[in-house]
């Protein structure tokens, strides 16, 4: 009897791990379909967003060699002891065929990005990188309004609760 007690809360312990791991290792919005990224050079992905018109965005990731200024790897919001490999280099967003403006504050601290999510929103869409390794993965997501990037949310994914940052956005009616 003492050896099936054993066996069921070993079992036991394991579907608790097993599923906080899930929980961890999941996206910001779990319904989203995750697109790899490359880590060096661009990558493209489209959608459509409520009105049917066409989304494009495109990502390029730089790989970072010992010269790079940002080395510290506290300066990119990790506590692995490393700085990432690749960096967010250019991040652009068209609807149809007008460009959005996305300013170098909304992607330039985000290295190793190896996925985007996307979906719909109220007012427009957003878009999540994920990236990082092990203890500093997150989940870095821009939402865009009426064609304009209004917010940026960075989120560690084992402490999402805890290890935040959020940026809001405002531009001339002419970026509108």
């Amino acid at each position: 009897m003492n050896g099936a007690r054993a066996i069921y809360r070993g079992l036991s312990q394991a579907v608790r791990l097993l599923l906080l791991f899930h929980l961890l290792a999941s996206p910001t919005f779990a319904s989203d379909v995750i697109h790899p990224l490359n880590a060096d050079g661009a990558t493209e992905l489209s959608f459509k967003d409520a009105s049917g018109e066409a989304i494009v965005v495109t990502i390029k990731q730089s790989k970072l060699d010992g010269s790079y200024f940002y080395r510290n790897a506290l300066l990119w919001g990790g506590d692995v002891g490393a700085p990432p490999q690749s960096a967010v280099s250019d991040f652009q967003v068209r609807r149809g065929k007008q460009a959005m403006f996305v300013p170098l504050s909304a992607y330039g601290d985000l290295g190793d990005v190896m996925s985007m999510s996307f979906g719909l929103i109220a007012r427009g869409f957003r878009v999540s990188l994920h990236g990082g390794n092990t203890a500093a993965s997150y989940d870095a997501t821009l939402f865009f309004e009426r064609g304009v990037l209004v917010r940026r949310e960075v989120r560690l994914r084992e402490l999402p609760d805890e290890r935040w940052e959020k940026t809001l956005y405002g531009f001339p009616s002419e970026a509108r």
